[in-house]
């Protein structure tokens, strides 16, 4: 029997395990003990260390965690995570360290492979050196190195592994070409440039290209035959009959037939057939109706000298409404004769000179003219603000006519002509006439 002092001891005791209990307290839902690390807690803590209104304890998952855990919505190109090394991550559900954008996380950047700088319109090709797909969402193309992000490529494209891209320039898109004299670079998301290629004119002729051989990876050459979306080929060996006017060759009609005005050995032939009745037939240099010798074109119909024929008339070096550049040569002989064997040029004979189309006739008082990117034109332009010039030469290579003009002489939108026609001086001349009289 507990006695009246034993339960007086009792009574002085309680307190104490009261006390013991509540300092004890873990209360999930409510807790505000000053010592709260939240590590365990899952309620909506308010213990005074706890900051997150929506803290959930070591594996938290809140809008506002940052960890390599995080499942947000990605959106690539403002991807922060450090351990995304894809710069064209477009996935949305990037999961940050497990990131499974469609680009490669790691290869070669995109090269320029093949360039058309004379075609209409113009364009070049991207090549894909890896062995996985390659996506151009975050790459830039220009033609100005101290401005390399000038274009962004169309978004969507991905390259196929080893595979190519064809990007046409036009008024549209980008709003700029390719010229004569030009570099064009590719650039990453940082504005890195990662590739380059330079040019000057004779480079990338109408119907010809400027391309890596070997392809993908070798130096840039001119090719006679453009693959735009497929390797570059090398150039056939030069040959007679090709077509195409190669070193040594005096003109190249396509064949190796005689009589047809270039032979077998690409020499230029004169088969005399009707000479003298007037009209230029098959194998005639010239005729004059006659047969007389001394008269610029003698007996055999072949001309007897080069000067006295034709001049340099007019040109046309700039245009406001996108006309190509041009050159018009006008007759001041008597008779006509074929321009297979001359030739011309601007300022720059040594890179710019180009023969007159096979079977090219001038008939007296009449006009042959030849455009920039033109077929059986030049690939090389005319300029205006810097001035140019143009050469006239005869099938010997002498000098026969040539014409200058400053800066300021040949505005864009007029033209640098002869008043009059064929024997004037040159002069500015704010109405251009292609083809037709000067006035």
């Amino acid at each position: 029997m507990k006695t009246r002092a034993h339960l007086q001891r009792s009574l002085l005791l309680l307190p104490l395990v009261l006390l013991a209990a509540c300092s004890a307290d873990s209360d999930a839902d409510a807790g505000t003990g000053s010592s709260d690390t939240g590590t365990t807690d899952t309620g909506t803590n308010t213990g005074t260390t706890d900051t997150d209104p929506a803290d959930t304890g070591s594996s938290d998952t809140g809008a506002g965690d940052t960890g390599t855990t995080d499942t947000g919505t990605d959106t690539g190109r403002t991807d922060t995570n450090p351990a995304d090394t894809t710069v064209d991550d477009t996935s949305p559900t990037d999961t940050g360290s497990s990131d499974t954008g469609p680009g490669p996380v790691t290869g070669i950047p995109p090269l320029i492979n093949e360039i058309s700088a004379g075609s209409t319109p113009d364009w070049f090709e991207v090549y894909n050196p890896n062995d996985e797909p390659l996506s151009l969402n975050d790459f830039y193309f220009s033609d100005d190195e101290l401005s390399p992000q000038r274009t962004l490529f169309p978004f969507g494209i991905t390259i196929p592994a080893r595979g190519y891209y064809q990007q046409t320039l036009d008024a549209v898109f980008p709003g700029f070409a390719l010229g004569g004299i030009e570099t064009l670079v590719i650039a990453d998301i940082d504005g890195a440039i990662l590739d380059t290629a330079s040019w000057i004119d004779g480079d990338s002729p109408l119907g010809q290209s400027y391309g890596r051989f070997p392809n993908g990876d070798g130096p840039f050459k001119r090719l006679y035959t453009p693959t735009p979306g497929t390797p570059n080929i090398d150039n056939p060996p030069p040959a007679c009959g090709d077509g195409r006017l190669d070193a040594g060759e005096a003109c190249d009609d396509g064949n190796t037939t005689a009589g047809d005005g270039c032979d077998a050995l690409c020499v230029v032939e004169f088969v005399v057939t009707d000479c003298g009745n007037g009209a230029l037939n098959s194998g005639e240099e010239c005729d004059d109706s006659n047969t007389l010798d001394g008269d610029g074109c003698d007996s055999l119909c072949v001309l007897e000298g080069y000067t006295g024929l034709m001049v340099i008339n007019e040109a046309q070096a700039g245009s406001s409404l996108g006309v190509t550049d041009w050159i018009e040569f006008t007759s001041i002989t008597t008779f006509p004769f074929r321009l297979d064997a001359f030739a011309y040029s601007d300022n720059q004979p040594d890179l710019h000179r180009v023969n007159f189309a096979v079977g090219t006739i001038l008939y007296p008082d009449d006009f042959v003219t030849v455009g920039d990117g033109e077929p059986n034109g030049f690939a090389w332009g005319l300029g205006s603000t810097n001035g140019d010039g143009i050469r006239l030469y005869a099938p010997d290579s002498t000098l026969i006519d040539t014409t200058d003009w400053a800066a300021g002489q040949c505005p864009v939108d007029s033209a640098w002509s002869r008043l009059p026609d064929g024997t004037g001086p040159f002069t500015t001349n704010a109405t251009p006439s292609r083809g037709e009289p000067n006035f």
